[in-house]
């Protein structure tokens, strides 16, 4: 790919890591950062909604997030949040501000760039097809999940910006089968689309478990279950795990589950561990940096993901480089992945907190061959999947004016 590295890639994704390394939608950085070797220049755009304080007081609902991040740059990759003013969606749906600030930054900047990346069909996508419009260049357009399956069913007119994006791309990417399907059931992309799943990083391997325990200072003689997610109870469903945690001590008590992550519903997964009495076999353990956490996978027997609604998530991926069984349930792209017991088992009903907690003690007998589980993750590397994307860049960029 000698080809592209006279060229600048344009990057626009919902979110990506600041500078102090978050761990806002790590599976774009670590697509971006190989990413890198190939191009002479990256630029990642992420428009940053602002909302005024006031307004807040008014009574409208807003957002505050990432307003703490500052553009920085590593390597040959620079990256921008530009803030553009979000208005209350009881008055309007508008994403006027959010294209200008883009637009704005590009000029200000004097940014070139060759070909667009957009990753989320909205508000990232959406916007990403008015810049490729303007500045007459090749889009491709990553949907990963809720805006996929969720967002354009939402209203009919999420679903007009929906087509719009995909409409105004010249391919679409999504991480699953089952979102493909989603997308194909609005617009037919069959024509301009590919199932490109989730790639974890380089940096999650293996580490030998009483290392990775001793480093994290956990206990060498308990099980270890793993969950790493947002604190969102109607997403992630961390409530019916803990109650899984419940009815598997009528079993056993020779474990601990460790929660990875923060959200809004902090508050509320602590008051169930309490109200459980559980807080000897369930601990919140809060956000990590993202290279901690392959030492957190390898220190544990199983990482269990029981959500509601997903993509394909990067963890599972993460957890099967570390040879880690993932369990997780039958939604978005997991079934696809999780192929055989050999890797993991799956969860019918997110809901059904007993059978959650049948698997998690049939994982904790279970003899696992962590060597088996390593290979398989190769298919899911972010080198694999970087090629896959690194071959449809090159079909748009230079066979299709061949």
């Amino acid at each position: 790919m000698k080809k592209f590295k006279s060229k600048t890639l344009l990057i626009i994704s919902n979110g990506y890591p600041n500078e102090k390394g978050s761990v806002d939608c790590t599976f774009v950085k670590s697509q971006v950062d190989e990413l890198s070797k190939y191009f002479k220049k990256i630029i990642v755009i992420v428009p940053t909604p602002y909302f005024p304080k006031i307004l807040s007081r008014l009574g409208f609902k807003g957002y505050v997030n990432r307003l703490n991040n500052y553009n920085y740059t590593y390597k040959n990759i620079s990256v921008f949040y530009p803030t553009y003013f979000k208005l209350p969606n009881k008055i309007s749906y508008k994403t006027f501000y959010l294209f200008n600030s883009v637009d704005n930054l590009i000029k200000k900047e004097k940014i070139h760039f060759d070909l667009i990346h957009a990753h989320f069909t909205f508000p990232s996508g959406y916007v990403a097809a008015k810049i490729k419009k303007k500045y007459n260049k090749k889009l491709v357009v990553t949907g990963h999940g809720f805006d996929v399956y969720d967002f354009p069913f939402k209203n009919a007119f999420n679903k007009y910006k929906f087509i719009n994006t995909l409409n105004g791309c010249d391919y679409f990417i999504t991480v699953s089968k089952k979102n493909m399907i989603k997308a194909n059931s609005i617009i037919n992309v069959k024509h301009k689309s590919e199932v490109i799943p989730n790639g974890f990083s380089n940096n999650f391997k293996t580490i030998p478990q009483i290392i990775a325990r001793k480093k994290l200072k956990l206990p060498l003689n308990k099980k270890i279950i793993l969950h790493v997610g947002n604190y969102i109870i109607d997403i992630k469903n961390q409530i019916n795990l803990i109650k899984a945690i419940k009815e598997l001590l009528k079993v056993r008590d020779d474990f601990i589950l460790y929660l990875v992550g923060s959200g809004k519903d902090e508050l509320k997964i602590k008051q169930e561990i309490n109200k459980l009495n559980l807080t000897k076999y369930v601990e919140i353990i809060g956000s990590k940096p993202h290279n901690e956490i392959p030492l957190w996978m390898s220190a544990s027997n199983l990482l269990v993901l029981p959500s509601y609604f997903e993509g394909n998530p990067t963890v599972m991926f993460e957890s099967l480089a570390c040879g880690v069984p993932f369990i997780g349930t039958n939604v978005g792209g997991i079934k696809e992945i999780i192929i055989s017991d050999k890797y993991g088992f799956l969860l019918k009903n997110p809901t059904d907190y007993k059978r959650l907690a049948s698997l998690i003690n049939k994982g904790l007998n279970k003899k696992w061959n962590k060597t088996k589980i390593i290979n398989y993750s190769h298919n899911f590397s972010i080198n694999k999947i970087n090629q896959s994307i690194l071959n449809l860049y090159y079909f748009l960029f230079f066979k299709r004016k061949e």
